[in-house]
């Protein structure tokens, strides 16, 4: 009985230190999400007006006169932009290399679960939690797919908070498909307006009323990392009283 208890006791220390190492592990790649999302939308407010100083210089080169002085700033303006560009270009850190392993989609779902347990129980948000009895595992990336759903189990939290919704309710599914895994992530909050539906998408798009901290990136990183896949996402857009998130992987990676 003593070992029983003992060799529990040494399990569940193993387990607690792999959870403390996965949420050391998250939080490191969403600092490094957090600070190329900070200089990529840095390089797009530059760009923008960029582009018009660019215009305006060859719509006075093309007709307007000969005004030297002007073109030559408008030139001086352009050449400092694009030096700019660069220099942000070169202060962006390279995403997270890792090599492809055999990946259980069910078991990285259920560690995202366990690392939002505290949000979701202070929201009061009901999970229903539906594995498939049988998946087949994936050739993919752990870090990449353990971030991705956490950001979209983040995104339906955060929209069962904005609408306070008085039953809030997660239902996560997974499934096999027969050359990969389907999952969906489904809540009852507000759900997504239908013209949204595909700006979600869009790099710098954000719909949440508090945007504060938020750079509008995470939708677009994670189709990013399902097209890595060999996959595809999208917003159900049949789906009433609330938001329904269906992706798939492929079972081999596009590159292997």
């Amino acid at each position: 009985m003593l070992l029983a208890n003992d060799i529990t006791g040494r399990r569940r220390e193993i387990e607690r230190a792999h959870l403390e190492h996965l949420r050391a592990r998250l939080a490191e790649q969403q600092m490094m999400h957090g600070m190329r999302e900070a200089l990529a939308a840095a390089i797009y407010q530059i760009q923008v007006p960029l582009n018009v100083i660019n215009a305006a210089s060859g719509m006075l080169r093309s007709g307007a006169g000969n005004v030297d002085t002007l073109i030559g700033m408008l030139d001086q303006i352009s050449d400092s932009g694009a030096k700019a560009l660069a220099t942000l270009n070169a202060a962006l850190p390279e995403g997270p290399r890792e090599s492809g392993v055999r990946v259980n989609v069910n078991a990285l779902l259920r560690q995202v679960l366990e690392l939002e347990t505290a949000r979701l129980l202070a929201t009061g948000i009901v999970v229903d939690w539906r594995p498939a009895t049988v998946l087949p595992e994936l050739n993919g990336h752990k870090n990449q797919l353990r971030s991705m759903f956490k950001h979209l189990i983040d995104n339906a939290i955060l929209a069962l908070r904005e609408c306070k919704t008085p039953q809030p309710e997660l239902r996560i599914t997974t499934r096999s498909l027969d050359k990969g895994v389907e999952v969906e992530i489904q809540d009852n909050g507000s759900g997504i307006a239908p013209e949204d539906r595909y700006r979600v998408f869009e790099p710098f798009y954000i719909g949440w009323r508090n945007r504060q901290g938020r750079a509008g990136m995470g939708l677009a990183l994670s189709q990013e990392i399902v097209n890595a896949h060999g996959g595809s996402i999208e917003i159900d857009p049949d789906c009433s009283g609330g938001c329904l998130i269906r992706l798939s992987l492929n079972a081999v990676l596009p590159d292997d």
